[in-house]
């Protein structure tokens, strides 16, 4: 978390080693590459630090303060707080002190002297290797937790995790279904996320242990190779292959809604105990709402774009509708631009969407779609 003077409320306490402010606490506070500071925050970290808490400065130690009332006062106390918290040496070197019942630390870098003192700070989270892509928050109740996890990259990861403050049986949630899966007893886990994905880890000493959800494999899988029809933009078209709506008569500059549908055969072996039916729509731009056979499936907007619709498929021939929206972007390519003569000067700036974005965006279902069968 980032802040700022806004910080300074008077819900902001310095407690047992920890800056807490509202329903959050903090043990670690960054000074990240700062040239300055303001006095009133640095007097707080200053007893945030001597307190217990532990305070990092990045590559350079702030040396200035904000403001220009009394500016050479100001910034000869900064230089002053600044010494008494992390003492002088060489700015090339790390450096680490005690500093009342907290600790001072400087690290000449943010990469490996950085990464290497917040590991000897006993991190509440700890990845089996370093990942800049892998993010995540942490909120308490007494002796609950629940950590929310992101990979923020477009490539899938695989990594082990392990929880500091973890006590209890590990559940999975899953905030896009809202199901709960058991994940075990251990602070470690080994967790899957695709790309852009993430998922909540909850642990309660209170709670009873959950079988982990069998795992699943992909036995089987069907293109969906079918005409598909298309109505967008008050038009119908009969695809033989799916493509961007840019490219379809009329639709280059459409923002909105279109629905596809198709049929397709779903075979018989693939039903029953422990087998279960995915649609893979592949790459969709931007988001998707699914009807099967009539029936709402649920919605998909972000990747990967696969959906369970094993409780609406049945034996042989089944209706697949896909309602895609895209963004709004494109129509506004398409309108002439408006002449803003009249009304300069200007309050604020012109927009600059067109100047940023010069052709329409790939729009619709793109796929390739397919059929996936999943066995226990």
């Amino acid at each position: 978390d980032g802040f700022d003077r806004s910080i300074l409320q008077p819900s902001l306490r310095t407690d047992r080693g920890r800056l807490e402010v509202g329903d959050v606490a903090y043990r670690i506070a960054i000074l990240p590459s700062l040239k300055g500071i303001s006095i009133e925050i640095l007097d707080r970290l200053r007893a945030f630090c001597r307190a217990g808490g532990t305070l990092i400065a990045t590559r350079r130690l702030p040396e200035a303060a904000y403001g220009v009332q009394d500016r050479t006062a100001r910034c000869s106390r900064v230089a002053s707080l600044i010494e008494e918290i992390f003492g002088t040496g060489p700015a090339d070197q790390p450096r680490r002190r005690a500093y009342g019942k907290g600790l001072a630390i400087y690290v000449p870098d943010e990469t490996e002297q950085f990464a290497a003192a917040l590991a000897r700070l006993d991190p509440e989270i700890r990845f089996d290797k370093p990942d800049a892509d892998l993010v995540y928050l942490h909120r308490a109740e007494g002796g609950r937790h629940v950590y929310f996890l992101a990979n923020t990259a477009s490539t899938a990861k695989s990594f082990r995790v392990a929880f500091r403050d973890a006590r209890g049986p590990a559940q999975i949630w899953n905030a896009m279904d809202g199901t709960i899966q058991g994940a075990g007893g251990s602070k470690e886990l080994a967790i899957d996320l695709g790309p852009r994905a993430s998922t909540l880890v909850y642990f309660d000493p209170a709670a009873k242990p959950l079988i982990p959800a069998p795992a699943r494999r992909v036995a089987a899988e069907l293109p969906v190779t079918g005409k598909w029809i298309l109505e967008a933009a008050g038009r119908r078209f009969t695809l033989d292959a799916l493509r961007s709506w840019t490219e379809l008569d009329g639709c280059r500059y459409f923002s909105g809604r279109g629905v596809y549908a198709v049929t397709v055969e779903v075979p018989t072996g693939w039903l029953g105990k422990g087998k279960s039916v995915w649609l893979d729509l592949g790459q969709v731009r931007e988001a998707a709402d699914i009807r099967v056979n009539g029936q709402t499936a649920g919605a998909v907007w972000m990747t990967p774009f696969k959906i369970d619709i094993t409780r609406y498929v049945k034996p042989e021939a089944n209706r697949i509708e896909v309602g895609v929206a895209n963004l709004l972007i494109n129509r506004i390519l398409g309108e002439p631009t408006p002449d803003y003569k009249g009304l300069e000067p200007l309050r604020f700036p012109k927009p600059s969407e067109k100047d940023r974005i010069k052709e329409p965006l790939p729009s619709g279902l793109l796929g390739p779609v397919r059929l996936l069968s999943l066995v226990e």
